[in-house]
């Protein structure tokens, strides 16, 4: 989860961001855009929107941005986006895990992932007495990814994986994936 001074710190970079450059090292007719992508958790989409919202009107009261989900907003010359996680198309709740899990649960993954369900389903236990918090959907991911390294986060798992390759048909037309690249398309046209 993002704090709200993450938030804060991040919105304040976007406005001063020349302030944190080295101007001998930077063009500075070269557009500076940036993207936020966070899960909507169980909070719900409406609801971090919200969030993100009201930390902005509090810290940066003299411009209001129309700020939505999915929609690249060009804000004194920088496109602002901002992308929420969900468990798929319709849904209002979920993070980046479901998203792959959705894609992996199906087609040519699907019997891979009925194995990896049953091996996490079955062997919690190992959980206890690690250092990190135990996610079961990251650990469905990483034995389906057959990594080695449990502890790694979902981009980590996807690069490294042997079985999970991102450029199968699975994911290219999966409509998370479809709407993360038209979002990234827009934000630099």
């Amino acid at each position: 989860n993002v704090t709200k001074q993450e938030i804060i710190d991040t919105i304040q970079v976007i406005f001063d961001a020349e302030k944190y450059l080295n101007p001998k090292e930077i063009d500075f007719t070269t557009p500076v855009h940036f993207s936020f992508f966070m899960d909507a958790d169980n909070d719900g989409i409406s609801n971090r929107l919200q969030s993100i919202k009201n930390v902005y009107n509090q810290y940066f009261k003299g411009i209001d941005p129309d700020l939505k989900v999915y929609e690249p907003l060009n804000l004194q010359g920088r496109n602002v986006g901002l992308f929420i996680f969900t468990k798929g198309e319709g849904d209002e709740t979920g993070d980046l895990e479901d998203v792959v899990i959705s894609i992996i649960q199906k087609g040519d993954f699907k019997n891979l992932y009925l194995h990896a369900d049953s091996f996490v389903s079955t062997n919690e236990s190992f959980s206890n007495g690690t250092t990190f918090k135990y996610y079961p959907k990251k650990a469905k991911i990483g034995v389906a990814g057959q990594l080695r390294c449990s502890g790694e986060d979902i981009e980590t798992i996807l690069m490294k994986s042997d079985f999970l390759n991102t450029t199968h048909e699975s994911f290219k037309k999966n409509f998370n994936v479809l709407r993360i690249k038209k979002f990234i398309n827009d934000m630099f046209t």
